[in-house]
Parts: structure tokens; C-alpha cells; sequence
């Protein structure tokens, strides 16, 4: 027997064959779907960015980030995929803290309450009102059984469980305390000449000189003092109370170890040892976008928190908002959040059929509810907020962010975006996201408005006509409010805070009659916050904020309904069926003329700030400070949707049962939030991306499909069907072949089991064998998929896999398949650093071409490297910057930014020694004349092996072109000399070497370069006569064995040594870019081997051709030169390799 469901209202009855079951079913989820949550206690929480952040923290095991702001009350962060958990309602959050486990946090507002919350539910805990708490001095107690601050001069402890405070230690009104790793309490005193340490309650107290501190801070391990102010910090070591470095920034802070500390300055993050104050690493970590260095940018931070592990560090900057850096090995933080709008005013369209939504921000945009769809009005301007639709719908006049008022045309029964026909500027225009501010009427083309103390009538077809119609509403005229009736002969206006409402003639102006004066009771309305006429003009309905809304019968002015009931915005439903209201709390109120009966629900976790009903009065939307807008239905109170929309244009429309629909980036808008962890919509995509379903819900569900979709599968089925598998790539087990690649992955069981589908996809096209096999007693599955490669660019292979349930999607793990062969996703970068230097103080050592070979080869693997690499980043060293300190600098900066995936070279020119069986690299700066030896200037393999171990690039090469530089293949294995050649490529770390194998590094005069690089250089160029063939990819291997090669070749031909290089390689070859033309004019050493030595016998012009006007340099009499070929009259000369250009011959005598 058919059952009689409403589903959203009294006209809406529908015959639909299903049993009882499926509708108590349906009833359930819709029931228990209020406020930010869906169906089975998930939250769908928008990724708002916070505003007026001013406080951070950091959960030790990095996941959990908390920012505390002056107006958006406390965020709570999951820092894994940076997405927003929830918002805790705790305003002016100045300092906040996480306990040890991650699951409490802590906060002090500006009022100086002391508040504990549960981050699992978001309630608050214990809460103290202190008197002054001390900057910088909130943090949880040992094992988090309470949280320590410092107040009128003494560190007090609130008790979580209990809340009871005590008194630890009294301390100066400056104090703070913290909790080391071992449980034991430091407590810290800042004084304005001294700082004071007390570690535990009777402890001695250990005055440390340092005047004018604003904050102090304690390391972890107790070792460390970090103290600041006024643009400068101080790191001070508590063991021997002594300076260990100072700082010139007052923005540090300490690791959650303490190991490390981290200094913003500018646009720079600074890593230091802690121990020593020694620079680990430096990026930038300003804004993502380039800046105009001349703009001399810095980043404000507010507040800095970071985990152990130094890879999740978060600071509050300058702009209000919250970055995170997640990878130290990337360049730019994420801003938090996403630009989630707050709608600014929502009404819905006369045939019901769609909902306009207002911003102060964003073009005016409709959300159409026969689609499920948001569309954005074409027309961009700044800002179309408190829209107003006339009775007919045929006009919409709404405010933009520069208060000039829109007047748009909207064709009755279209849901399409509006299209704005009039602009025009109304001075002193007030405006209220909750308040209507403006009235249309259609029929007589005007707008009134309320413009401080009277009512304007203005043309709206020449809009330079405004008249005032009514004067001094009073005194302290409110903007709310205004409305007119549906003939559009009257108005209803507020006449100043206090009331009463005025009913005027929308022609004359002239006052008709005051409404809303109980029986027994004067005229006076307190605080009034909306005024609406019903449909047929009978009635109107009046609220005021906190106290009570009513309806007054407007033939009678006396009040037919009043309740009592918290207020902040209302509307009247049609027919006198009754009315419904938002308050201040979240809740929406719906009063049943009929029964006389009130139901509050929650519906937001924010104060409503707009709502609208129906005109057939079956659903209303509501829209939250939280930014979402959701659709009700009135009889039931129910959800039936919900609508996030972002400054983009980007949207999500999606059902109490997880089913959505969305624009191609709207659910990034969105975070699916159970417990504490935060899911993107990637995670069920498959199962509930059914816009089908969200159409059949907003239509009425007629068949009843939605309702049975929803009693087989919801969101919070997927998200309670077990843990996803964990997906790593085995590299050693991955190869490719031509156009075609074998992949390797091992998918491990977390706990909710491995399904027996896995998803490969190149470049986004499914391939491969998807069915997995049984997983091994360890709990996990090799899996081996060939697939074939697109050999003309990179291509990009995804791998996802399900839990045991098949329902709940993995994280992807992401490869790039190139020349580099099987990568994860992010192009690598190749990285030089070449140092040269021949000018030392000891003439012995001085060289002539270190300096010009550190150069060159910098210069043309940042050529041929082009077109290969993401970018190349090429840094050369010479001269007196070739120090210990300087290259220690050097590598500094590079452990920060060298990614694992990135190609790194060394190159090496200059004096190298060898002393016990170990190489040296000879500073610029060793001067025995000044007591340098050997031991305490030469730069040793240990500190070169230490160095290249900070470099995270998993392939390195190491060119070195100096004396005794065979001696230097410790660096490639780190094992004793006596290792064959194949140990030594067996236990090597990843590095290949090319190195000069003579005693000394030999240079020509004739080829203007050290000879390895010579060769090297040699190798990468692609001579001008090459044909597009010869440009071929140069790899280490090549390059080697190229150089191997050449040398041989040169020193034979010049010195009569068939000596090669020395190559230690390891089994990985890989790319280093293409042959390029290099643009350096490079003896042929045939040439320079059988050319003749002549000297110049005076001043001599040098030309770029014979007899040509341009001279390219002089030569001095007794300058020696090589002539290569005779033209007439001139000779084309070259020296020390270089080709210098034409002179004339009798300019030259031949060297005997």
C-alpha cells in the first residue's frame, strides 16, 4: 500500500511506493543532519583562511596546527593536507599552546581568560579568568595534567580535570614557564636589566645579563636560553651562562627538541644549531608570488611554532593570515585556507526555483535548484551585496564593495545570472548583511532607501532624481529598516532605534498609521532588525534583536503573535502560516501559526547572518558566519543541501548523505573532518560524485532514488569502513625501456585492509592489470604493472588503492617518468657549485685559469641544462671567496634547497694535496708567512664528505680539477684507500667523481684552461657547423668517458704522458642536458700542437677580420701569441687558448 511522505511541505504530497523502513531511513539521516555535520558525526568544514591571526602552535608530532586570530576565534588545522578541522569559538586568541598527545589546546584571549578545549569535539574544557597574563607564558604542564601560566607575579597552574588553580612559584610580573622533554619545569623571570632561570619549584635561581627582553624563551633539553625584542635575540647557553650567538631578528624561536632554532628575518627563514648557533639552512619563505626586490620586502610574523622534525613550521604573518612550511626542501610556505566568500545577503528567486547570493566581495551569483549549480553573474564588478527583488522579480538592487547601489534586470522564471543594467552612487548609504536596507517597486521604477534620517525615493531610470519623501526619523536613526508591500503603495520603515514602524504612502510620503504598540503598552520597539509585509499585505512581521519578533495585523495595528525567542534575522512565512527566525547562537526558529507552536534547531555553529523563505513557504535557506548556505525544509526542519562557494567563482553543493556535485576546483573549499583528521573529496569521489542524486533531493525525490541511494551508502559509511593503505614505490625494482616503463609499488595494510583493485593511470588514462593480489602474512603487496610511456614529453603515472572495503580511496602516490627515468612528481633542478682559485699568497701555488674554468663550466651546464631542467641554479666561488667560511656558507644555503630529485654537481679548481692517504683542497687564504700549516687551514675529506652528506640530491657528480685529485675518491665511498675500484662502487654514496689522475693539475697556455676542464667543456659544446643530430644528451657516463678520452689525447700530444682521468661512477647514470653551442671559442689542440710561437714587436690593434674597422683589443710589444693561419697581410692570432682576432703580420717575429 503506497505511503504519504512529505518530504518539504503541505503542497508537496507525493505518492511514492516504498516501505516504512526506507522512510524512518530517510527521516534518520536528514533528522540528525544540524548544523556542520552530515550524516553519522562527520563535519564538512570550509577552508576559510584566518583573519587576524596572531597566534600559533604546533602538535609534537607535526599534524595538529592551531592559529588563534583577534575576530575568527581559534582554527584548528590538519597540517598533512592543510585543511581546517574546525573553528573553536575563543576570540582574540593571543596565545595559544597543544598538549604533548595533540588532543587538548590551550588558549589566553585578550580579556585574559585562560580556556582548555577538547580538539576532538571542539568544547571547552576548563576555563579561569585571570588578572594580567604575562606574554609568551602559556603551556601544558608535565604529562598535560594541566596548563602553566604566569599572573600578578606568579606561575599559576589550571588543572584539566578538576580546574582548580594553584600557585606554583613567585616569580616578577614578567615570568613565564616552560616544560623540557623530561617532565621538569623552567621558570623564567625577565626583568628590565637581567633575566632570571629557575629550573623546578626549588631550584637556584641563575641571573643571566641581558637587558631589555621581551620574550625568553627555554629549550627543551634545558640548555638553551633564546631571548628578544626590538628587532634583536639573544642565544644564550644556560650550562656555562654564556653568549653563544646574537641574532638580528627578535623572531626566534626553538625547535620542539630544541635541537634547532628558527630566526625569520625579512623575507628569510634561518636554521641554527641550537648547540652552537652554527646556520644549518636558509629559504625564502615570503610571499609565493615575485616580489620587487627593490621593494625590500619582509615578512611580519606575528607568532612561529614548528614540529620536531622541523618539517611542518607555521608562523602567522603580517597580512592576518597563516602559512605553513610543510617540505624544507620547497622554496614557498601555503597560505592556510581558501578564500571561502560570506555571503552578504540571500533571497530567493519569486518562482522558487533558485536563491540569489549577495558578497560584498563577488559578482551577484544564483544558486539554481533544479541543477544543484551556482552561477556567477557575468558581469565582475567588485561586490553586489543585501540584494533586494522586487515582488514580481523582474529588478534586483543590491550594494557593490564601493557602495554604489546595482539595479539588475531578472527575467521572471530564469535562473541565469543577472545581468547589471544600472550603476549609481547614494551618499552616506548604510548598509547590514542581516538588515534590508533598500526596497523596489517595479511598478513606479523607483528605490527607496533609508539615507541617515529620512526616506529617499530615487528614479532609478535617472537616477540623479532622489527625493526625500518622509523627514527626521529621528535622531538616532538606525539603517534597518525598510520594506513594501506587495501592491507597492506602501512602506513600512523603522523610524529610529527604538522604533515605532511607520506605515508611509510610497507616493506622497505621507504617514498612514504607526504599527507595533501592544495593548496596555507604548509605541516603543527596541532594536528592531526586520521588517517584512506578508504576501496578500494583511500583515506585517517586526523583530527585535535578543528580546522577541511578532506579527502585527496591520487593519488593526494590534499584534497577533509575539515570541519571545532570540533574534538576529526573520522572515514571514506566506498564507499567515507563521514565521521563521536566526539567531545569534546558530538557531533557527519556526513558529507554526496553526498549532501556535515554536521549534528551535541548531543549524550553523556561527550566528545566522541572512535567511529567506520560499514563497510557497516550503524551504527556506540560511546562510552562517561560517560562509555556508543551507537549504531547509520548513515543516520538518531538515537539510536538504548545503553551498559553499569561493572568491573564484569555484563551488560545492552536497546532501546530509555526502552525495555532491561541484566545479572543477570546489572541493578543495571543503574539508570532510572525522575525529582529527581531515579528508579530501579524492577520497570517495567515485561513490558519492552523483549530481544526479543531488538533482533528484532538490526536486523533490519523487521516485524516492535519492532516498534509497542514502539508506545503502553515506559518507560516514565510507569514512567508518576502515583505514586506507599506505603506498610506496620500490625503486630498485622500477625500470623503463624505450616507451615503456615497469613500476614497482608496495601497498601496505594500515589496519582496514587491502581490496583487490588498484588504479594505474598515465597521464590520466587508466592502463594496466587492476586487480591485486592476496597480501603477503606481513600485511602488504608488491605490485608490478608495465605501462606504456608517450616517449614525446614526460609523462606523470598515478597510483591509487582501496581499503578492504573498496570504498575509501589511498592517497595517490604520484611519478614522473623522463629522462631521468622514474621520479616522484616535481621537475628536478640542476644545481652547480664551482669553485675555482689560482691567485694564493704563496707564489708557488698560484695558477692562471682555476678562476676562468669555475666560471666556464658554471656558464655551460646552465646552457646545456636548459630545456632538460626545471631551472638550473648555478653558484661559482673564486678568488678570496674560496674559504672554509665561504664554502661552508655556500653549502648552507644549498642543504635548504637542493630537493631530493634535483641533479648536483661540484666542480673543483685549485690546488689539491694529498697528506696520510687523504685529499686537501687549498684554501685562497693559506699563507704560511702568517703561521697557516697544513693542519689548521687545508680543507680536509672529512669536511668535504660532511658538506656533500647536507646535500639531499639522490645524484651528484663531483668534477675535480686539481692537484692530486685521484686522492679525493674517499668522497665517493667513505672507505679506506686500499678498496678496489669495484668496493668502492659498491659501497659508493651516490656520488660520481671525475678527477685529474696526475700528481699536479696541468694547464696550457695554449688551451686557456686547466685540461680536464678542457675536455669537460669540450663535451658539452655543440660546434657551430653541428647538425641538429650531433645535439645529443650528455650524461655522467659520456661525460666521462669522453673526458677520459680527450685527456689522454692532450697530454700525449702536449707532454708526451698518456695519462687519463680517474672516474669512479656509480651503477645510476643520468642526465646532465644537452649539447649546446656554448659560444666559447676553444682551441682545437691538433691546431695549437703544430702552430708556430711568434712575439709581437710593438703595439698592436687587434681585428675581429682582416682589415676590418673593428678592433677588438691591443696586444703589447713582447706579448707572445700562437698564429693560426696567415690571410695576406694579417695573421689570425690565439693565446692561452683564446682566439684573439687578426693583426698584421709585420707586426709579429717568429720565436726561435
Amino acid at each position: 500500500m503506497p505511503v504519504t511522505v512529505r518530504l518539504d511541505g503541505d503542497a508537496l504530497m507525493r505518492q511514492i511506493n516504498r516501505s516504512v523502513v526506507q522512510l524512518i531511513l530517510l527521516w534518520a539521516f536528514c533528522s540528525t543532519a544540524w548544523a556542520n555535520q552530515v550524516a553519522g558525526g562527520v563535519n564538512l568544514t570550509p577552508n576559510m583562511s584566518p583573519h587576524g591571526a596572531q597566534s600559533v602552535a604546533v602538535s609534537r608530532n607535526g599534524t595538529i596546527g592551531a592559529v588563534g586570530s583577534s575576530d575568527f576565534g581559534i582554527q584548528v588545522w590538519y597540517l598533512p593536507n592543510a585543511r581546517l578541522l574546525r573553528t573553536i569559538d575563543f576570540k582574540g586568541a593571543t596565545q595559544v599552546t597543544l598538549s604533548s598527545d595533540g588532543s587538548l589546546l590551550a588558549a589566553v584571549s585578550t580579556n585574559n581568560v585562560v580556556g582548555i578545549f577538547d580538539l576532538g569535539t571542539g568544547q571547552e574544557v576548563q576555563s579561569f579568568e585571570a588578572a594580567e597574563v604575562s606574554a609568551d607564558s602559556l603551556t601544558f604542564g608535565p604529562n598535560d595534567r594541566s596548563v602553566l601560566f604566569s599572573d600578578e607575579g606568579f606561575t599559576k597552574s589550571l588543572a584539566v580535570h578538576t580546574g582548580e588553580v594553584s600557585r606554583l612559584r613567585q616569580v616578577g610580573e614578567g615570568a613565564l614557564a616552560s616544560v623540557g622533554n623530561d617532565g621538569v619545569i623552567d621558570i623564567v623571570d625577565i626583568g628590565p636589566r637581567r633575566i632570571s632561570v629557575m629550573r623546578g619549584q626549588n631550584s637556584k635561581r641563575l641571573d643571566i645579563p641581558i637587558a631589555g627582553a621581551e620574550y625568553a624563551r627555554v629549550s627543551a633539553d634545558h640548555s638553551r636560553l633564546l631571548a628578544g625584542g626590538q628587532q634583536r635575540a639573544v642565544l644564550w647557553d644556560l650550562a656555562t651562562n654564556s653568549l653563544v650567538r646574537k641574532l638580528t631578528s627578535d623572531r626566534a624561536m626553538f625547535s620542539a627538541d630544541g635541537k634547532a632554532v628558527y630566526v625569520f628575518d625579512h623575507r628569510e627563514l634561518h636554521v641554527l644549531r641550537a648547540s652552537d648557533g652554527e646556520l644549518l639552512k636558509s629559504a625564502l619563505v615570503g610571499p609565493a608570488t615575485p616580489i620587487d626586490p627593490a621593494s625590500n620586502p619582509t615578512v611580519d610574523v606575528a607568532a612561529t611554532a614548528a614540529a620536531p622534525n622541523s618539517a611542518e613550521i607555521l608562523w602567522a604573518d603580517g597580512d592576518g593570515g597563516a602559512r605553513l612550511w610543510q617540505d624544507p626542501l620547497t622554496p614557498n610556505p601555503i597560505r592556510l585556507g581558501s578564500d571561502v566568500i560570506h555571503p552578504a545577503g540571500l533571497s530567493f528567486l519569486p518562482d522558487g526555483k533558485g536563491v540569489l547570493i549577495g558578497s560584498t566581495s563577488a559578482a551577484l551569483g544564483t544558486w539554481d535548484l533544479t541543477t544543484g549549480e551556482f552561477r556567477r553573474s557575468t558581469d565582475q564588478r567588485s561586490g553586489a551585496a543585501f540584494p533586494s527583488i522586487s515582488w514580481s522579480g523582474h529588478l534586483i538592487a543590491s550594494v557593490s564593495g564601493n557602495g554604489s547601489v546595482l539595479i539588475d534586470t531578472f527575467p521572471i522564471g530564469s535562473a541565469q545570472p543577472v545581468e547589471v543594467s544600472k550603476v549609481f552612487s547614494i551618499q552616506d548609504t548604510q548598509t547590514d548583511g542581516s538588515r534590508r536596507i533598500m526596497a523596489l517597486s517595479e511598478s513606479r521604477r523607483k528605490l527607496y532607501v533609508k539615507l541617515d534620517r529620512d526616506v529617499v525615493s530615487i528614479d532609478i531610470d535617472a537616477p540623479q532624481k532622489q527625493t526625500s519623501i518622509y523627514y527626521d526619523l529621528g535622531s538616532e536613526s538606525s539603517s534597518c529598516c525598510i520594506a513594501i508591500s506587495p501592491d507597492e503603495s506602501q512602506l513600512a520603515v523603522v523610524s529610529n532605534g527604538d522604533g515605532p514602524i511607520l506605515l508611509i504612502d510610497a507616493a506622497s510620503g505621507a504617514l498612514l498609521k504607526r504599527l507595533g504598540r501592544p495593548t496596555g503598552e507604548n509605541d516603543t520597539v527596541y532594536n528592531v532588525t526586520a521588517v517584512q509585509f506578508s504576501k496578500d499585505g494583511r500583515q506585517l512581521f517586526f523583530a527585535n534583536q535578543d528580546d522577541f519578533w511578532a506579527v502585527v495585523d496591520i487593519s488593526s495595528t494590534t499584534i497577533s503573535f509575539r515570541q519571545s525567542v532570540g533574534f538576529r534575522v526573520g522572515v514571514l512565512l506566506p498564507e499567515h502560516k507563521g514565521a521563521i527566525s536566526g539567531d545569534n547562537d546558530g538557531n533557527l526558529s519556526y513558529w507554526d501559526a496553526a498549532s501556535n507552536e515554536v521549534i528551535k534547531w541548531r543549524a550553523h555553529e556561527d550566528p545566522v547572518t541572512g535567511l529567506d523563505v520560499s514563497s510557497d513557504g516550503l524551504t527556506a535557506i540560511s546562510v552562517g558566519l561560517d560562509g555556508k548556505i543551507k537549504l531547509w525544509s520548513v515543516r520538518r526542519q531538515t537539510l536538504l543541501a548545503t553551498l559553499v562557494i569561493g572568491q573564484n567563482g569555484e563551488w560545492l553543493t552536497i546532501t546530509p548523505a555526502g552525495y555532491f556535485m561541484s566545479s572543477s576546483a570546489g572541493t578543495d573549499l571543503v574539508s570532510v573532518v572525522k575525529d582529527l583528521e581531515a579528508f579530501s573529496f579524492d577520497h570517495f569521489y567515485e561513490q558519492l560524485a552523483r549530481q544526479d542524486l543531488v538533482r533528484e533531493l532538490l526536486t523533490g525525490d519523487v521516485d524516492g532514488t535519492y532516498a534509497d541511494a542514502a539508506s545503502k551508502l553515506q559518507l560516514a559509511t565510507i569514512l567508518n569502513s576502515g583505514s586506507v593503505p599506505q603506498i610506496t614505490l620500490l625503486s630498485k625494482k622500477t625500470e623503463t625501456a624505450g616507451d615503456t616503463a615497469r613500476i614497482t609499488v608496495r601497498i601496505v595494510d594500515t589496519g582496514g585492509g587491502i581490496a583487490s583493485k588498484v588504479v594505474w593511470r598515465v597521464n590520466g588514462q587508466t592502463q594496466g592489470d587492476n586487480t591485486t593480489p592476496s597480501p603477503s602474512p606481513e600485511g602488504f603487496v608488491d605490485m608490478t604493472a608495465s605501462l606504456r610511456l608517450d616517449p614525446s614529453k614526460p609523462n606523470i603515472i598515478d597510483v591509487t588503492a582501496y581499503n578492504g572495503a573498496g570504498l575509501l580511496r589511498s592517497d595517490t602516490l604520484s611519478l614522473k617518468v623522463d629522462a631521468f627515468g622514474v621520479t616522484k612528481s616535481g621537475g628536478p633542478r640542476l644545481v652547480v657549485l664551482a669553485i675555482g682559485v689560482g691567485a694564493y699568497p704563496l707564489e708557488r701555488y698560484r695558477l692562471d685559469f682555476p678562476e676562468v674554468d669555475a666560471r666556464a663550466i658554471a656558464q655551460s651546464l646552465a646552457v646545456t641544462g636548459r630545456g632538460l631542467f626545471a631551472e638550473v641554479l648555478p653558484t661559482v666561488l673564486t678568488g678570496q671567496e674560496v674559504t672554509r667560511a665561504g664554502i661552508d656558507a655556500a653549502f648552507n644555503r644549498m642543504n635548504i634547497s637542493v630537493r631530493p630529485t634535483d641533479v648536483f654537481v661540484l666542480f673543483l679548481s685549485g690546488h689539491g694535496e694529498t697528506k696520510l692517504g687523504r685529499y686537501y683542497y687549498i684554501p685562497q687564504n693559506f699563507d704560511p708567512s702568517q703561521g697557516d700549516t697544513w693542519e689548521n687551514k687545508w680543507i680536509g675529506q672529512d669536511q668535504w664528505e660532511a658538506w656533500l652528506r647536507g646535500i639531499s640530491a639522490e645524484k651528484q657528480l663531483l668534477i675535480l680539477d686539481t692537484c692530486e685529485g685521484g686522492s679525493a675518491l674517499g668522497l665517493v665511498r667513505g672507505l679506506p684507500e686500499r678498496e678496489t675500484a669495484m668496493d668502492q662502487l659498491r659501497y659508493a654514496t651516490g656520488r660520481s667523481i671525475i678527477a685529474a689522475a696526475a700528481n699536479d693539475a696541468r694547464e696550457s697556455t695554449q688551451l686557456g684552461h686547466g685540461v680536464l676542464t678542457y675536455a669537460i667543456l669540450q663535451a658539452l659544446d655543440l660546434p657551430s657547423a653541428g647538425s641538429p643530430a650531433d645535439r645529443k644528451a650528455v650524461t655522467a657516463f659520456t661525460l666521462a668517458e669522453y673526458a677520459q678520452q680527450e685527456v689522454l689525447s692532450i697530454r700525449k700530444k702536449i707532454w708526451g704522458e698518456p695519462v687519463g682521468t680517474i672516474n669512479r661512477l656509480t651503477d645510476s647514470d643520468f642526465p646532465l642536458g644537452f649539447r649546446a653551442s656554448l659560444n666559447l671559442t676553444l682551441v682545437n689542440i691538433q691546431t695549437a700542437d703544430k702552430a708556430a710561437r711568434y712575439v709581437a714587436i710593438r703595439d698592436e690593434q687587434v681585428r675581429s677580420i682582416p682589415d676590418g674597422p673593428t678592433v677588438t683589443r691591443e696586444i703589447e710589444a713582447g706579448t707572445e701569441v700562437v698564429v693560426l693561419a696567415f690571410d695576406g697581410k694579417w695573421a689570425k692570432i690565439a693565446k692561452d687558448g683564446i682566439v684573439f682576432g687578426f693583426v698584421q703580420t709585420a707586426s709579429l717575429v717568429k720565436v726561435k
